[in-house]
């Protein structure tokens, strides 16, 4: 039949038959109007969002069991499903603190990242990292990277930077590891107050304390130690497995070195 007036109109067709039609007054359907339905007025409307005065979720299975978490906001597939608890919390990713039931001022971004922490004051980026077992309790843990602190269940105060830093450590605290695969081994629960700065650095180290290693590669064949050793420079001490109270400067210093203690050595000397 047509018009001859017609404005701000969208028409859609089969042959000279009118099968959608919107306008200023609605939307039609082969000629009838059709209410417009569906939609969301805010997060809380959508079936896999969450919303109150003080937390925001977005998410299949997010926030499932927010009771009193003030001031959190809660990202991706089962991120927070358990948190009840706590405050200040920032989870994003799919399973991000999915088993956290409490804790205060945390956050996790990356998949699975916190994943089974229940401790405070956690900062966790990247895959897998601190994902630690059924009920982690660490504290005061910051890691970024990929499978960082991935272990982690009762240490605290440990800072790690880098792919695998600090992965195996379970209990140890007050270490600090800077470089892809720093201290990746250490399991030894009375390890701690370790630093390494460098790839590789203290890489296998698996026990001992207030060892300082920086440089790549630095002192990364040590694998046991009572620890006060203080090696700085590439490849310093690299080839050394036991040993305390070592001290190497330089490029290369002590690189000869497999075992031995209380030895200084100062520039490119095998030793």
């Amino acid at each position: 039949n047509g018009t001859s007036t017609m404005s701000s109109t969208v028409l859609l067709g089969a042959g000279s038959t009118e099968r959608l039609k919107i306008d200023s007054t609605g939307l039609y359907v082969n000629g009838s109007s059709t209410a417009l339905e569906g939609g969301a007025s805010d997060i809380d409307g959508l079936s896999d969002g969450y919303y109150d005065s003080d937390n925001i979720g977005l998410g299949s299975s997010a926030f499932d069991n927010n009771v009193s978490a003030a001031g959190s906001t809660v990202v991706g597939h089962n991120s927070g499903g358990e948190l009840t608890t706590g405050g200040r919390v920032t989870l994003v990713g799919t399973n991000a603190g999915a088993n956290t039931a409490t804790g205060w001022n945390t956050s996790y971004i990356g998949y699975d990242a916190g994943k089974n922490q229940t401790g405070s004051s956690n900062t966790a980026v990247g895959s897998l990292s601190q994902t630690g077992v059924t009920n982690s309790s660490g504290t005061n843990n910051t890691s970024v990277g990929y499978s960082s602190l991935t272990a982690l269940t009762s240490g605290v105060h440990n800072v790690g930077i880098g792919r695998n830093v600090l992965n195996s450590i379970t209990s140890s605290e007050y270490n600090v590891a800077v470089g892809n695969y720093s201290l990746q081994a250490i399991t030894d629960n009375d390890a701690g107050h370790n630093v390494a700065v460098g790839h590789n650095a203290g890489k296998f180290l698996n026990e001992g304390k207030f060892n300082t290693f920086v440089g790549d590669d630095a002192g990364n064949s040590i694998t046991v130690s009572t620890g006060y050793n203080t090696i700085l420079g590439a490849w310093a001490f690299k080839a050394q497995t036991t040993g305390d109270k070592n001290i190497g400067v330089g490029y290369g210093a002590g690189d000869a070195v497999t075992t031995g203690s209380n030895n200084t050595v100062i520039g490119d000397l095998a030793g």
